[in-house]
């Protein structure tokens, strides 16, 4: 009997993201993201399939039980490495409530977000006081050629950065 690798890899899906929704509930942000299928041809039962896997939680022991528990939802003879691993980053309570201030003082509504996508700001936290702020795009689309903001959310949040930046050189 031939063994088709691209679907045993396709049967862990559902066993993976069932994982993430245990852990992380309704704070789950699960990709499964670049595939690699071998041969890659029409008429080949694929002899070897591979995935990447990205799991991210603001919660460190959500991350080390997933990783924990990960290999238990693949098929036995699969193999499991690790490409990347990063903590989350915690941003400076005070140069989020600046920002709070800001859309407050400049008339924005807000609410605070947890973005795990990596940014900039994800490598400065570990320097200096740090906090991301963000403007709705259309349909909440980012990160994809088909993101697009309004000019007036544009402005509105440049104002608000403005404020940001002279409330914080104004800071003893």
């Amino acid at each position: 009997m031939r063994r088709d690798a691209l679907l045993l890899a396709m049967e862990s899906l559902g066993r993976i993201d069932a994982l993430a929704e245990q852990l992380a509930g309704d704070d789950k942000r699960l990709t499964f993201g670049r595939w690699n299928v071998s041969p890659n041809a029409i008429n080949t039962i694929a002899g070897e399939a591979t995935f990447s896997i990205d799991f991210r939680h603001a919660d460190p022991a959500v991350l080390e039980a997933f990783d924990n528990a990960l290999s238990a939802c693949l098929p036995a003879d699969a193999e499991l490495t690790s490409l990347f691993s990063h903590s989350p980053t915690a941003f400076d309570h005070q140069v989020i409530n600046v920002l709070e201030n800001a859309c407050d003082a400049t008339g924005l509504t807000w609410q605070s977000i947890r973005s795990g996508a990596f940014h900039d700001a994800m490598y400065l936290a570990g320097h200096c006081p740090t906090a991301m702020l963000f403007v709705p795009s259309r349909d909440g689309i980012s990160h994809n050629p088909k993101e697009f903001t309004d000019p007036a959310q544009l402005k509105a949040g440049a104002q608000a950065l403005a404020w940001s930046l002279v409330a914080l050189a104004e800071q003893p």
